[in-house]
């Protein structure tokens, strides 16, 4: 089993050397400190050893008794008489002390302390009451205070093996033994050893460990240094980094843990988002294929719908652009609005029937005044209703006079075929003139009908020769 150090200065690796063949030793440690840094009992306890522990610091004393529970730990301070003494305590620190010129001194380099009041007690006094046998090693390292413990103690009757007591100044390399060498010489002790901060000295009955204390600790004692022991390396600080690097490893994989579900959540989001529009541009690929077919069916019944609109157009183009329906307007006028006067008074209908028969009579003229010019048959029946109609004929004739010129005119320019009035035409206007007039209006037409429609006819006859003579309508096309 290695030898593991935890001494400050390897007292305990020189006391092993010349302690390990004891079995279950015994020691007193007086100003104890803390159970495990710096301590040089740690390691005896570690190989079933025990001892008593003296400490005035409560803080060490409660460790102390925690971890060492073979150990007796007494909660005071060592002196040369018992009673209380003012204790200047550094807190978290190996420096505390009852010498208040030591305290002064480290306080004087920036250390804080608190002063308190502490039991004291002598080493005869400890010794009498709680050691029974043998005590292998004695440790002192009170901070200054080390010739008020030796002059409180009894060696001529308490006789340890071996005793170890600090013998410089602290914080300090300064030897101050002198002091209180005497006081372990002349009990009978042989100084056999100082480690540059402590003096051991041997009782002379067990003068056979002294080679033990020939060299300094070295490689053939086989020892290494505790964790964090202040002449390793700095594992402590490495450990304490290590454990940050542990607790940042930590929260990262924390972190990273819970960056993943989110990202998890937020991949089944996106895959339900997916098929959802997956869904959604299935549903509306139907449907543009849907209204593809119904856009289709549509622009080709426009189409159809066009082709039909055009052909009806070209159909009323023609019909309103013939001769047969320009001159039947006024015609055709005239009906509707002697349909619409069905039901009026007779003086009403009157006014009517002459209002709109002037404007067919003027157009019906301007195609037969020149006609008339170059048919005696239609002269002489001209001359006929100028007798019996003589207010009708001189109410025309200015109008007809003055019509004749503007027909002229147009004649040069327009020809005109006289096939304007269809036999169904013909006959429908007949039928209208003979039966359809209501009773008590236009008398004075009726009493003649026969006569007017014998006029009509002669017209028309007429007109079936010129249309029948190309040579007639030539001329006619060109005014001749």
């Amino acid at each position: 089993m290695t030898f593991i150090s935890y001494a400050q200065n390897f007292e305990d690796v020189m006391l092993w050397r010349a302690l390990k063949d004891v079995s279950n030793g015994f020691y007193i440690d007086i100003g104890a400190n803390d159970p495990d840094v710096d301590s040089v009992t740690r390691a005896f306890y570690d190989r079933g050893w025990s001892g008593i522990n003296v400490e005035p610091v409560e803080q060490y004393y409660k460790a102390l008794v925690e971890k060492r529970p073979r150990d007796l730990s007494v909660l005071a301070a060592i002196g040369a008489k018992p009673g209380h003494v003012d204790f200047f305590e550094f807190e978290n620190t190996g420096l505390s002390t009852t010498q208040k010129e030591v305290a002064e001194a480290h306080h004087s380099s920036g250390r804080e302390f608190a002063t308190s009041s502490v039991e004291v007690m002598t080493l005869a006094a400890i010794w009498d009451k709680y050691v029974s046998g043998d005590v292998h090693f004695l440790k002192i390292d009170v901070e200054g205070g080390e010739e008020a413990v030796l002059r409180g103690s009894d060696f001529r009757h308490h006789r340890p093996w071996i005793i170890v007591v600090e013998a410089t100044k602290p914080l300090d390399g300064l030897l101050v033994a002198e002091a209180w060498h005497d006081l372990v010489v002349s009990a009978g002790y042989r100084k056999v050893y100082f480690d540059g901060i402590n003096e051991y000295f041997l009782a002379i009955e067990h003068e056979a460990l002294a080679a033990a204390f020939e060299v300094p600790p070295n490689y053939f004692d086989h020892f290494r240094l505790s964790r964090g022991h202040h002449l390793s390396y700095p594992v402590a600080d490495l450990e304490k980094e290590v454990g940050l690097a542990r607790d940042e490893v930590r929260e990262a994989v924390a972190a990273l843990s819970e960056m993943r579900a989110k990202a998890e959540s937020a991949n089944e989001r996106v895959e339900s988002l997916n098929r959802f529009l997956e869904a959604e541009r299935d549903q509306h690929t139907a449907q543009i294929a849907q209204l593809d077919g119904r856009l289709c069916a549509l622009w080709t019944e426009c189409e159809a719908l066009k082709r039909h609109n055009a052909d009806l157009q070209a159909r009323f183009d023609a019909i309103s652009n013939s001769t047969a329906w320009r001159l039947t307007a006024p015609l055709r006028r005239g009906a509707d609005l002697v349909r619409i006067a069905i039901g009026k008074d007779a003086a009403a209908w009157k006014r009517y029937v002459k209002r709109l028969a002037r404007p067919a009579v003027v157009a019906i003229a301007r195609k037969i005044v020149p006609l008339a010019k170059k048919m005696p048959g239609v002269r002489a029946a001209a001359f006929h209703v100028r007798s019996r109609y003589p207010g009708f004929w001189s109410a025309m004739a200015g109008r007809l006079i003055s019509l004749s010129s503007q027909t002229s005119q147009r004649a040069s320019s327009t020809s005109y075929r006289y096939d304007f009035f269809s036999a169904r035409s013909r006959s429908a206007i007949l039928k209208q003139i003979n039966g359809d007039t209501p009773e008590g209006i236009f008398v004075s037409m009726r009493a003649t009908k026969v006569d007017i429609g014998e006029l009509v006819a002669k017209v028309n006859r007429e007109i079936t020769a010129i249309n029948k003579n190309p040579a007639t309508e030539r001329r006619e096309t060109h005014g001749e």
